[in-house]
């Protein structure tokens, strides 16, 4: 029965109603829209089934992981007394590998959950400042070789979901760390602007080549990806920025090669 609601228009039908102005060119044309239209359809139902593999895969794997991780505790609290320091020193490193499968499951599930819409922001009004200082602190214990500063002196409150921005703080701070090697500081600063608040995490790494800027936010994408020192899946930022948007914000960076690097991004000030 032919649907009489529908809107859509076959091919056969537009070209039909336009036939007092086709020319072979015109037919070509139309067969190459034809393909471009096939390839397309086809392409995106391939998309759609990478993205739910990829749903589906990473909650599967986050019960076995978290089997894995108690089994390694339990080892290591076993060998820590133990003279075989080579045998805690593997559970260690077994225990990092770990958490890098963690984190890069975690990365996948968001990934998907963006795709569909279904980040949920848990919005509260919080001190920004409060939450940048007990991530600074973590970050100080972790590398006390690494200088800190921050230039934040106001109690600065936001209406966003703390959890998601601390995200994000975590991300621009240990990329800092990560490409900036033998700098050994780091320069988070906040300001105020009209109804906005804006941080900025800069380096004085190694910095991005300038082809690579553009697509530092894009999904996998990674600067330095012959450097073996750097590893990631190149999920972060794209992360950061799909957060930041859905707060209302902006985010963005400026790099140098060999210079360093300042990741940015803005919020809405609480009103």
């Amino acid at each position: 029965m032919e649907n009489k609601n529908s809107n859509a228009v076959s091919s056969e039908d537009y070209f039909a109603t336009t036939g007092d102005v086709l020319s072979t060119e015109s037919i070509v044309d139309k067969k190459i829209i034809f393909d471009l239209q096939k390839k397309y359809q086809s392409s995106y139902e391939q998309l759609k089934k990478q993205e739910e593999i990829i749903s589906i895969t990473s909650h599967e794997l986050k019960s076995p992981i978290t089997t894995i991780k108690l089994f390694l505790n339990l080892l290591e609290e076993l060998t820590q007394n133990q003279e075989n320091h080579r045998v805690f020193e593997l559970v260690q490193k077994a225990e990092n590998q770990v958490e890098r499968l963690v984190k890069l499951v975690n990365n996948l599930q968001e990934m998907s959950d963006l795709h569909d819409g279904k980040m949920d922001l848990k919005r509260e009004v919080f001190n920004f400042s409060a939450l940048l200082n007990n991530c600074t602190d973590t970050f100080s214990l972790q590398n006390p070789a690494y200088q800190l500063i921050i230039n934040c002196n106001e109690a600065i409150e936001v209406y966003a979901d703390a959890a998601r921005i601390e995200q994000v703080l975590i991300n621009f701070i240990s990329n800092a760390i990560k490409y900036s090697p033998q700098a050994g500081e780091v320069v988070i600063s906040v300001e105020t602007l009209p109804n906005l608040l804006k941080l900025s995490v800069t380096d004085f790494g190694i910095g991005i080549p300038e082809a690579d800027l553009p697509h530092v936010f894009d999904c996998y994408f990674r600067a330095h990806q012959s450097d073996k020192r750097f590893k990631g899946s190149g999920l972060g930022l794209y992360i950061c920025k799909e957060i930041i948007t859905q707060h209302g914000g902006e985010i963005g960076a400026i790099s140098k090669e060999n210079e360093g690097s300042a990741f940015w991004f803005t919020l809405p000030l609480l009103q």
